[in-house]
């Protein structure tokens, strides 16, 4: 818009003479530059050939800046404008910014209407830089307090560390202190331990060495560690030559394969072992040796290996090949009186009841019953010299079980009336064996039970297939077998000395044939029992092949 009204210098004079500071006048929408004292043209760094010019023009370096937008803000609002602000202007031919505190001042006409601008400026950088400096450092100072306050509290809270720490460290000083002691006390007993295991073993080598009986120890690998002086002489080698290689070459070639595979057995387990074998003796023939085994246990209760004591029973196998021949030359000399008794009785018996004696009937079955009852006894003496000769006859067959087992229950049922003997249903069960041998083992299971337990009590008898298996089991209500009586019961002449049965006729070798009999098959025979609970006997043999 034309500026149609101009300023007289007295005016401009007036003007300029209530300003202080830097001052300068604009009129029009392009701020045109009516007057600016030195102080002025100092900030800008300009000469008074930029009077009449508009603002950017005479001063181009403010140009980009808002000053033009805020001075002309002042012309169309009537609104002063002050404050502080940055401007960078050409100095000494160099650009510079600078804080400047300015104030943009309407002048009013006599209309009251805004025609022209009084700018008043003063240069604060000295000022604004130290206030923001003073701003920095207050932030910083205040940052430095927080950092301060959050380091007293990490202070803090490490004392509060260190004193736990403290009574940890006091807590850990006097638990080691016990331990110390401890370890003192420990250390002693470590050394009185050795010393007593030392003497242990001292007595233990004086009567190895004073003793006839053969004593080796073994580690827990299976080696030897310790030969005693009986083994050098019944071997004629020397303790090194024992270790070193042993004496299993020496055994009797029938011995050695039963011999390695009962200790493999046992080893495995962990478990006693026992065993008969022959060795050379000096006449060039063989003695007989019984060995047993032993685990050792280290004081963790680990197992550390074997002691074993081997004893010459060369003596009493003589004497027992005597007595089994004596028996079986006795029982084949009353088997035969027997046999012929047996038929004189049955005949008189006939007789008797033709003749209708009851009293001369009755007398002979007992005697009938008392004939075969000897019988029994011899037949079970035959088997047992067989068994131990190897002349006992196993003739297989290939047969179905559930069949045997019925007949053995007619034939039960049909003569024994004491007991309540229940036999579980059994299914066709095929295995290859002797029939009437398999038959005797289970008769003998049932007698035992009724010799054993109480008239009217249960046995019952199961027979199942398992797997490859076949298992029967025979179960009583009697008065059950002491633990440490279990192991002997299917030795040979082996019988229980329960309370309330010693009157029971026997002589302990039905349980020793059933076992031979059962392991001739490659089967297992086996009780269970509780005192007062009663017993199981049972037997397991491998099933028939398809």
């Amino acid at each position: 818009m034309p500026n149609n009204r101009i300023l007289s210098k007295d005016t401009l004079l007036d003007i300029l003479t209530l300003s202080a500071d830097a001052t300068a006048i604009y009129t029009g929408d392009d701020i045109i530059i009516e007057m600016a004292n030195d102080a002025m043209l100092a900030f800008w760094g300009k000469q008074r050939e930029i009077i009449g010019l508009p603002l950017y023009d005479g001063v181009p370096e403010l140009h980009g800046q808002p000053f033009k937008q805020m001075l002309q803000a002042v012309l169309r609002t009537g609104t002063t404008d002050s404050g502080v602000t940055t401007a960078e202007t050409r100095i000494n031919n160099q650009l510079q910014t600078h804080y400047y505190e300015y104030e943009y001042r309407p002048i009013f006409d006599n209309k009251g209407e805004p025609y022209a601008i009084l700018h008043r400026a003063a240069n604060v950088t000295e000022r604004e830089t130290s206030k923001r400096q003073l701003t920095i450092r207050e932030t910083e100072i205040k940052a430095l307090n927080k950092e301060l306050a959050a380091s007293n509290e990490e202070l803090m809270a490490m004392n509060e560390e260190l004193c736990v720490t403290n009574e940890d460290l006091l807590a850990t000083n006097q638990h080691v202190t016990r331990l110390n002691t401890e370890l003192r006390k420990n250390e002693q007993h470590l050394k009185q331990m050795v010393q007593n295991v030392t003497e242990s073993e001292q007595r233990f080598r004086i009567m190895a060495e004073g003793t006839d009986v053969m004593i080796a120890v073994g580690d827990e690998t299976g080696d030897a560690t310790y030969f005693n002086e009986a083994w050098v002489k019944a071997t004629g080698r020397t303790r090194e030559e024992l270790l070193n290689h042993g004496w299993i070459d020496l055994m009797h070639t029938d011995d050695k394969d039963r011999v390695v595979k009962i200790f493999t057995d046992a080893f495995s387990k962990r478990a006693p072992w026992e065993w008969e074998f022959r060795m050379p003796d000096i006449k060039g023939g063989y003695r007989w040796l019984l060995a047993r085994g032993q685990p050792r246990l280290s004081t963790d209760n680990t197992f550390a290996g074997y002691i074993s004591s081997t004893i010459d029973i060369t003596v009493i196998k003589e004497n027992e090949q005597r007595k089994n021949d004596f028996i079986s030359m006795v029982s084949h000399e009353l088997k035969t009186p027997l046999t012929s008794l047996s038929g004189y009785m049955q005949l008189l018996k006939s007789r008797a009841v033709k003749s209708q004696d009851m009293q001369t009937t009755g007398m002979v079955e007992k005697a009938i019953r008392q004939v075969s009852r000897m019988t029994t006894l011899i037949n079970g003496f035959l088997n047992v010299s067989r068994l131990e000769s190897a002349h006992i006859h196993i003739d297989r067959i290939r047969f179905d079980m559930a069949k045997l087992i019925n007949e053995v229950e007619d034939e039960v049922l049909s003569t024994i009336g004491s007991h309540q003997i229940v036999f579980a249903p059994v299914e066709a069960t095929w295995i290859h064996a002797d029939r009437d041998k398999i038959g005797q083992v289970i008769n003998n299971f049932i007698s035992n039970a009724v010799k054993y337990s109480p008239p009217g009590s249960n046995i019952n008898i199961t027979c199942e297939a398992t797997s490859n298996k076949l298992v029967l089991n025979v179960r009583d209500e009697g008065i059950g077998i002491n633990q440490e009586d279990q192991p002997r019961l299917f030795k040979r002449y082996f019988r229980v000395n329960n309370s309330g049965y010693q009157n029971v006729a026997g002589f302990g070798i039905g349980l020793y044939l059933c076992a031979e009999i059962i392991k001739q098959h490659g089967g297992k025979i086996g009780v269970e029992s509780k005192m007062r609970k009663g017993s199981t006997f049972y037997f397991e043999l491998p099933l028939a092949e398809l």
